[in-house]
């Protein structure tokens, strides 16, 4: 239901990867929104990618062997971006999720921001 929605939305991407006849992962490629921005940077230029998964990094404390197929996809992602002239990435990513955080860091991908709540 989600990805059918998100696919109706003209400013977005949604790319997906299969293997074996089967769903293997997603990634939704869109301009990045004020809120996750500090005030004063033009995000004009700034794509985000909210929405990744992957099986290649559904085991949260370790990435699998064989990355390629979430690798292929952050790239195709990535790709979107240059295609509309965004000069940078922004990937919203949980710190705790260490499989998809090594797996960004493997493309190059550093902290960027950190946001800490209290219960």
């Amino acid at each position: 239901m989600f990805l059918r929605y998100m696919m109706t939305l003209q400013d977005r991407e949604v790319l997906v990867a299969e293997a074996g006849g089967s769903l293997h992962g997603y990634v939704v490629a869109q301009p990045v929104s004020p809120l996750l921005i500090p005030a004063g940077h033009d995000i004009s230029r700034v794509g985000v990618i909210d929405d990744y998964y992957d099986l290649d990094f559904a085991e949260i404390p370790a990435l699998g062997d064989d990355s390629a197929i979430a690798a292929d996809l952050l790239s195709s992602a990535e790709s979107v971006f240059a295609s509309r002239e965004f000069a940078a990435a922004l990937v919203v990513c949980p710190a705790a999720w260490t499989s998809k955080v090594k797996l960004l860091e493997q493309a190059d991908y550093r902290t960027a921001k950190l946001w800490m709540f209290r219960p």
